[in-house]
């Protein structure tokens, strides 16, 4: 009752107008859409149609460079191309425009795999590992990123039973529309020789 008056106070102060004014403009302009509008080159790259999909995200990277979507569908788009070194090299500025991200974590180990720099990749597991671990409440609604958590843990050597009814589960109670989370378990049920 106590926070429910405070809140209600803190509406009726003189400041509370002020509040009410400024807050939706500050939505307005953190507001981030680019995660809407990569969608269409990842669709372009699932039909595969690779050169648009990165021409749409070298223009979405000069709109937003810190936008981990439009790194993580250019290294896509060229590992697709069979462009491997330069989606290797296209790693470094990705992680550091956006290291918080687990997919594009996971797009980045792909890339150095692929790019000859396996050794390079071999700790990102456990890189994904601790950040789910220490900022799991910027994951928790993500089904995509629990996903790419689970495969970490499957390269770390964990029971994969565990991980489907733990981690893929929880993924596809998040958001029962996402890929991600179906993608994983029948990539998961052929790996073991149940598909």
């Amino acid at each position: 009752m106590n926070r429910l008056r405070t809140n209600a106070l803190a509406l009726t102060s003189p400041r509370a107008g002020l509040r009410r004014a400024v807050l939706p403009l500050l939505l307005l302009l953190t507001a981030r859409l680019p995660a809407a509008e990569s969608e269409g080159g990842f669709l372009l790259l699932r039909k595969g149609e690779s050169a648009p999909a990165l021409a749409a995200a070298e223009e979405g990277l000069k709109t937003d460079a810190q936008d981990a979507n439009w790194h993580r569908l250019k290294i896509e788009s060229l590992l697709a191309a069979g462009r491997y070194d330069e989606a290797r090299d296209a790693v470094k500025p990705a992680l550091e425009a956006n290291p918080y991200s687990l997919t594009l974590l996971w797009t980045a180990r792909e890339a150095l795999r692929m790019g000859g720099r396996p050794q390079e990749a071999a700790d990102f597991p456990a890189r994904i590992e601790q950040l789910m671990a220490t900022r799991d409440w910027s994951f928790r609604n993500d089904a995509a990123a629990i996903v790419i958590f689970g495969r970490a843990l499957l390269l770390k050597g964990t029971d994969p039973k565990e991980v489907l009814t733990k981690v893929f589960a929880v993924a596809q109670k998040v958001d029962p529309k996402a890929r991600e989370p179906y993608l994983a378990r029948g990539e998961l049920a052929l790996e073991k020789g149940d598909g």
